[in-house]
């Protein structure tokens, strides 16, 4: 195999690559990328994975001679940094990878080919159409605050997005097993389908992408996010989750209010801001008032404005300080100002705006006691 092409390219096609690569492997393949040189097409064709998900990148190159070779993803990332000539010339030896680049030469050793996954299962190509979004980081990644991040098992449920779309709209669902996330999005595209995605690649992809239109496909076997030139796979889950609307529907809220977004959140990062592990919220007649619970023993933060108030109890409900920040956080992009608060009689607490839906359940009083004594 022998080709040259632009470096700047590469290196960031090598450098999106090394993200999905492992670092670490007991196949040492896994660690690498797939390299291929078409002399026909005057393309090269990286592959990376991890085996629950895969990437597959190409770029115009000068094939001299086709072949195909895997070269570890971290080495040929640091090499093609040190470079800073414009344009790069790669060639293989039957054990080695030579990389010219104008005086200067590196040479990388070649990992068994043989052992590099078939992917072509995964990323299969003639999948059908089926949704195009235009801000897939937004819809991605403002879930995953309710999945659990030591979830490295992709079978549990409780590390996974729930991906679904129907009658035009796309929906986002994550669940630790305690609070629970969702958020819908229009798209283009009639093909109802669902599918349940490991939290790690999901969590990658929003991190490779930036706003750009991508298309997806289902197949048999994976979820699809193409572009031009940008294939990414992941691997579907077949298990059944959570019963997220039905639990939804169940709850009835019988307190309520309709606040500011940004003027709740706020309030939140000041309790955060003096250590409150806990923060006791209540409605009355014209606002929101919060109590954090604190080491401070004189912390009071002013009433919050708020419309259509139905009332709770003086004693209100205390909740996580942080879990409670994060679920407010994730309304704050600009879709809609105002959310509405409703409190059902147990004291889950439920907010609402714009396709979007936080569910958070009330601390119990043996952790509240625990809490109150670390506080004193």
């Amino acid at each position: 195999m022998e080709f040259s092409c632009d470096r700047k390219e590469l290196l960031k096609h090598v450098s999106l690559l090394a993200r999905t690569a492992p670092a670490e492997s007991s196949v040492p393949a896994m660690t690498g990328i797939l390299m291929e040189a078409d002399a026909e097409n005057l393309e090269l064709t990286l592959t990376a994975t991890d085996s629950v998900s895969a990437l597959r990148l190409r770029c115009d190159a000068a094939v001299r001679k086709a072949g195909r070779a895997v070269v570890n993803a971290q080495m040929l990332c640091a090499c093609l940094s040190r470079s800073s000539s414009s344009l790069i010339k790669l060639s293989v030896t039957p054990s080695r990878i030579v990389i010219q680049a104008e005086q200067n030469r590196m040479e990388l050793p070649i990992l068994p080919a043989e052992q590099f996954p078939n992917m072509e299962l995964l990323l299969e190509e003639d999948a059908p159409a089926q949704l195009t979004e235009k801000d897939w980081p937004a819809l991605l990644s403002v879930p995953l605050f309710c999945t659990k991040a030591e979830a490295e098992d992709w079978s549990a449920p409780t590390g996974c997005l729930s991906l679904s779309a129907r009658d035009g709209l796309l929906r986002g669902v994550c669940c630790d097993g305690n609070q629970l996330f969702t958020i819908q999005r229009p798209c283009e595209g009639s093909a109802a389908f669902s599918a349940l995605l490991p939290m790690n690649p999901i969590s990658r992809l929003s991190g490779l992408i930036h706003g750009e239109e991508l298309t997806l496909h289902m197949t048999r076997r994976c979820v699809q996010f193409r572009k031009q030139n940008f294939l990414y796979a992941i691997l579907r889950h077949h298990r059944d989750y959570f019963p997220v609307d039905a639990v939804i529907h169940s709850l009835s809220g019988v307190y309520s209010a309709v606040v500011e977004t940004k003027a709740l959140h706020t309030a939140l990062e000041c309790a955060a801001a003096i250590g409150a592990s806990l923060t006791n919220l209540s409605i009355t007649g014209n606002g929101i008032v919060l109590h954090p619970l604190s080491k401070s023993a004189a912390v009071v933060l002013p009433p919050i404005p708020a419309a259509e108030c139905r009332p709770t109890s003086q004693s209100g409900f205390y909740y996580r300080t942080a879990k409670l920040l994060r679920g407010c956080g994730a309304f704050l992009d600009g879709e809609t100002d105002m959310v509405q608060l409703r409190l059902t009689e147990a004291g889950v607490l439920l907010l609402e705006a714009a396709g979007r839906f936080f569910m958070l359940p009330v601390v119990q009083r043996s952790k509240r006691k625990e809490a109150a004594s670390e506080a004193a």
